[in-house]
């Protein structure tokens, strides 16, 4: 399925927050966690998916993803904990190998579970200051429908770029050297200069193409005369 470059580490991503207290909270939102690995595992919910593609095991990095996921967590911890937000997130990669299928088929299966637990790694990847970042505080909006204190003035960080402006320039016509738009031409002293037609250069350089002579006249059959 996967052929040629078929995967050959398996990688979780490991969330912990600390909280205002300053005691850390592993959060067991992948598979490295027992619970995470219900048998029989009916029912998919993608997560692990989305973990992988945040922690980088796959297409690139994954910064994007892991500070915009950080500050969901930011967020998350304060609406669930009567709205105090926690100091921190951190994400870490977890990684071990898969068995060559030379060895799996000499050895037989393997338990992931002791292979994370003999060979694993494990690297911190990312980390959120809740507090600093933009959109890791939970704003007023949210805090006074669930009946959480509010936030005082200053405090939510908005995450403020004009993007648009610069949307909007794509669609902006190009400039010519000159300064004026396409399509039109140039002027002088306020007047509007005629534009110049080039003669085709067709039949010659420099020279205009001649007129195609008239093919010569085409009469009808007539019977030969005996």
């Amino acid at each position: 399925m996967f052929a040629p470059n078929p995967p050959r580490h398996n990688v979780l991503m490991r969330t912990v927050v600390t909280d205002e207290t300053g005691e850390r909270w592993d959060l067991r939102t992948d598979t490295y966690a027992l619970e995470r690995k219900p048998i029989p595992w009916v029912w998919n919910d993608r997560m692990r998916k989305m973990n992988r593609r945040i922690i980088g095991g796959e297409s690139g990095k994954g910064d994007w993803y892991q500070q915009w996921y950080s500050r969901f967590i930011c967020r998350q911890w304060a609406m669930s904990h009567r709205g105090v937000m926690p100091q921190k997130v951190e994400l870490y990669k977890v990684s071990y190998r898969m068995p060559a299928p030379e060895i799996v088929a000499k050895q037989g299966y393997y338990s992931p579970e002791k292979l994370l637990y003999d060979t694993g790694r494990e690297e911190r990847q990312h980390t959120t200051k809740c507090a600093s970042s933009d959109h890791g505080q939970l704003p007023n909006f949210i805090r006074e429908r669930h009946g959480l204190p509010l936030l005082e003035e200053g405090v939510f960080k908005p995450w403020i770029h004009n993007k648009k402006k610069a949307w909007d320039k794509r669609y902006d016509p190009p400039k010519t050297t000159d300064g004026s738009k396409p399509g039109t031409t140039g002027t002088t002293s306020g007047k509007r200069t005629p534009a110049t037609v080039k003669p085709s250069l067709a039949k010659g350089e420099g020279e205009a193409a001649a007129p195609e002579p008239a093919p010569p006249e085409t009469k009808p059959l007539t019977k030969p005369v005996d």
